[in-house]
């Protein structure tokens, strides 16, 4: 509509007298203030059939204004190619802007699709939080970007105590609520540039960014007191007490050199915090978790 309005602006001051370009503006202005109007109230856009019916706003007002206004033309002729160049101007530039308009909603379209497939592959259906490739990226950046720089990151890797047993004696839909609240209070807790996943099951991590083992240690002792101290509520409105052990590591220290060790520490001290009666914190070179 645009683009027709300012080609008519552009081209018809050379082929109308001053009456006929006032007219000719008025044509033009109503026309838009329509298209506009009809476009704004559209819930959803097709541009394939709205662009059309914006044109056809258009040339509407282009006959009606024509016709009203015959008796302005000197002589018959005269109205006929004035008519014509109306129209003519109208559609090119009408099928000029569904062109170019067409195109660039494809190309915005497909860049949304993209980014939307994107965004599915790397979170979890469940939780809504970073899933298993979502982590595996995580540990490429930190190789990549953490070794090699001079900060830090710590990795808490979460399981849910007895989380079978729950399953088991609640259901399945009583278990994924839990997953579900788990991942809330986690996202909840976590700073703004942690990243919380769920790799898979009733295990979670948070990578902990510019941050050392010790501040990981407060850290993780924050997430297990938010989790135990707040029962879960169930489905059918009853509510338990879930609480998690999580092993931590981190690339402060002098072992862990690669993200594939830095996860196999923390792995080893989720495996000593389970060892030492779960709901608490373990690390790899401790027997007992604290």
């Amino acid at each position: 509509m645009r683009i027709t309005y300012v080609a008519s602006i552009l081209v018809l001051p050379f082929i109308l007298s001053e009456t006929l370009l006032l007219i000719a503006f008025l044509d033009y202005s109503l026309a838009a203030l329509v298209s506009v109007a009809f476009l704004h109230f559209r819930e959803r856009i097709i541009p394939s059939r709205d662009i059309r019916i914006v044109n056809g706003i258009s040339l509407g007002f282009i006959t009606l204004f024509s016709l009203l206004n015959f008796y302005t033309y000197d002589q018959a002729e005269t109205y006929v190619w004035t008519f014509l160049a109306f129209l003519t101007i109208g559609y090119a530039a009408g099928f000029v802007l569904h062109i170019v308009y067409g195109g660039i909603h494809k190309m915005q379209r497909s860049e949304r699709l993209i980014s939307q497939y994107k965004e599915a592959a790397f979170t979890d259906a469940l939780t809504g939080i970073g899933n298993r490739r979502r982590f595996e990226e995580e540990m490429k950046r930190v190789d990549e970007e953490v070794f090699t720089g001079t900060q830090d990151v710590a990795l808490l890797l979460l399981d849910i105590d007895h989380f079978k047993s729950i399953n088991d004696t609640y259901g399945h839909d009583a278990g994924d609520v839990i997953l579900v609240e788990l991942a809330k209070r986690l996202n909840d807790t976590a700073r703004s540039d942690d990243v919380v996943c769920r790799n898979g099951g009733e295990e979670f991590t948070v990578l902990l960014s510019d941050c050392k083992l010790s501040q990981g240690f407060v850290i993780g002792k924050r997430y297990l007191r938010q989790i135990a101290e707040t029962p879960f509520v169930l489905p059918d409105g009853s509510s338990i007490d879930v609480t998690v052990s999580i092993g931590i590591a981190s690339t402060s220290e002098a072992k862990v050199v690669t993200s594939a060790q830095l996860t196999k520490k923390a792995d080893v001290g989720l495996y000593v915090a389970k060892r030492s009666g779960r709901n608490r914190l373990g690390k790899w070179k401790e027997l007992k978790a604290n």
